[in-house]
């Protein structure tokens, strides 16, 4: 039991455990009838029966361990309670010392294991040191078995999450490459974007091990190229990482299950059970809205549902609306139009500014993070909180901001410069901000649990001390009420708010006359006057 067939990948490895689990139960099986009959001679013969019964089993087992084959020898899996993160040259140097998490190790004995798969860990759970991890252990099992070297791919979103890998990596004593724009560096070790990796496909050619960072990017059909089987082929281990897996409903499940089926999951739940997450205070901020944003939300859900009732469901619609079918196209524009209302009317983003800057006022050392899902509504809420003077910095996307600079910003907010973080999709994934414990979700008209997962895991990342508050800000009587309730109770078993605060149309005219007397203009309702004017000129045409 000193190593592994050299050349043996990943496929090869998956087969080897099977062999392995059936091997032992026929030989165990094989020399339990022996071993019971020598049990019952030792007892006839007397003496210490409970020595001797744990003798004879002891030497059973360790007998069948000795004979097995070298083709389904398990994996090196080491018990080390502190594990040195990367060694690439198998020098022994002073290198970052780290105490895995008993869910890291399980995770990584899964890796080892199954080499082919996908792990699922809450953001702010260690996914990036977990998967230097499993680099090591895999590059430690070859060299021990005197198998070929393993060259490693990491793959990312972003160019944000891409320069936490290498920082990684870095601290651990390992000098990692990046291959992105035009740094294209390649080594044993190199991080990599899926955008970059789709447009050089050849590049998974020059590697023999990868790792998928937020891996449900992998199965869009952009990036379709990086999962065929000429990419994947003679590779020592295929791993995912991501803080949610695809559901059985949704379209990619079946691919994730054929090429990278979940292997490891652990819940924000079970990461609070080890102490590494705070469940969060949820308040639930209920905005009634003025009449005319309630007309126009209750004339929009209507149209939408009763085109949607057309073709059975959203996704039908979807697929009619890309052959461009005339009424689906409409429900998709009614379906833009419900997010705007929900997302961007002026009710809700001036509440919402209203209650952070309350918090904020309350507590001068909280941070605060705002999830909006549109540029429009994060500038308003981002530009208001500004003339108030609370320092707020607004990411809306990766593109016009260098990686040096978005990491000085980000800075500025970790040291209190900034106490706002406003942004939409740049800050969902992958941003590692534990200072925040205040988090604000403007709406949620599209129930995605994989972008809420997301969300939620920028105030679980663990900070002693803090207590975390999300505030979810809906409008009172739509769906987007019970679409997060749902999502709360299935991501953090929270049935019913641990508070409930409500905003009447008299608090925003409230908001507003303040506004006015501290000189704070505020610009025409930009979506609500949008919507009004689609609905205005198409009314009648609604009609059946």
């Amino acid at each position: 039991m000193d190593g592994i067939r050299k050349g043996q990948t990943t496929l090869e490895w998956a087969i080897t455990q099977k062999r392995l689990t059936e091997y032992m139960d026929s030989a165990l099986e094989t020399v339990s009838d022996e071993l019971a009959t020598k049990i019952v001679d030792d007892i006839q013969k007397g003496g210490n029966i409970p020595e001797k019964i744990e003798e004879n089993v002891t030497t059973a087992v360790e007998k069948v361990e000795s004979d097995i084959p070298i083709s389904i020898i398990p994996p090196l899996i080491k018990s080390e309670s502190i594990f040195p993160l990367i060694d690439l040259s198998g020098e022994s140097k002073d290198q970052e010392m780290i105490h895995p998490f008993a869910y890291q190790t399980d995770a990584l004995k899964s890796a080892l294991q199954e080499a082919v798969g996908t792990i699922v860990m809450p953001t702010g759970s260690g996914k990036t040191i977990l998967g230097a991890m499993i680099i090591k252990a895999f590059w430690e099992r070859n060299r021990q078995a005197g198998a070929e070297d393993i060259k490693t791919l990491v793959i990312t979103p972003q160019i944000t999450i891409l320069t936490q890998w290498l920082d990684t990596f870095k601290k651990a004593g390992t000098q990692a490459t990046a291959y992105y724009g035009e740094e294209k560096n390649l080594s044993e070790l190199t991080v990599t974007t899926y955008q970059s990796a789709s447009a050089h496909p050849e590049l998974l050619n020059n590697f023999n091990s990868i790792i998928f960072d937020e891996v449900h990017h992998v199965y869009a059909p952009e990036y379709s190229v990086l999962i065929n089987e000429e990419s994947l082929n003679n590779k020592y281990f295929i791993i995912g990482l991501s803080a949610t897996a695809l559901k059985p409903s949704e379209m990619n499940y079946k691919t994730q299950e054929e090429i990278m089926p979940v292997i490891y999951e652990l819940t924000p739940i079970g990461l609070a059970e080890y102490g590494r997450a705070t469940i969060p205070k949820w308040i639930s901020v209920r905005v009634t809205p003025t009449s005319r944003v309630e007309n126009a939300i209750d004339q929009t859900e209507s149209f939408y549902r009763r085109i949607v009732s057309r073709y059975g469901n959203f996704y039908d619609m979807t697929v009619a609306s890309r052959k461009k079918d005339y009424m689906a196209l409409r429900g998709m524009k009614l379906f833009y139009y419900r997010s705007l209302l929900l997302s961007a009317t002026h009710d809700k983003l001036l509440s919402t500014v209203e209650i952070i800057k309350m918090e904020l006022d309350s507590n001068p050392d909280a941070k605060a993070i705002v999830f909006t899902e549109s540029g429009q509504s994060a500038n308003f809420i981002g530009n208001l909180l500004s003339k108030y003077g609370i320092g707020t910095l607004i990411l809306l996307s990766e593109k016009g901001l260098k990686a040096d600079e978005k990491r000085e910003e980000l800075d500025k907010f970790r040291k209190g410069i900034y106490r706002v973080l406003v942004g939409v999709n740049m800050i969902v994934e992958g941003l590692d901000v534990p200072e925040v414990d205040q988090a604000f979700m403007v709406s949620m008209s599209k129930k995605s649990e994989r972008r809420f997962v997301q969300k939620l895991g920028r105030i679980l990342r663990y900070k002693e001390g803090k207590k975390p508050k999300v505030f979810t800000i809906t409008y009172r009587g739509t769906t987007e009420v019970d679409t997060m309730s749902e999502l709360l109770n299935n991501t953090l078993n929270k049935k019913e708010p641990d508070e409930i605060r409500n905003i009447l149309p008299t608090d925003i005219s409230n908001i507003k006359e303040e506004m006015k007397a501290a000189n704070i203009e505020i610009e025409k309702d930009e979506a609500l006057e949008e919507v009004s004017n689609y609905l205005a000129q198409y009314n009648n045409s609604f009609e059946e």
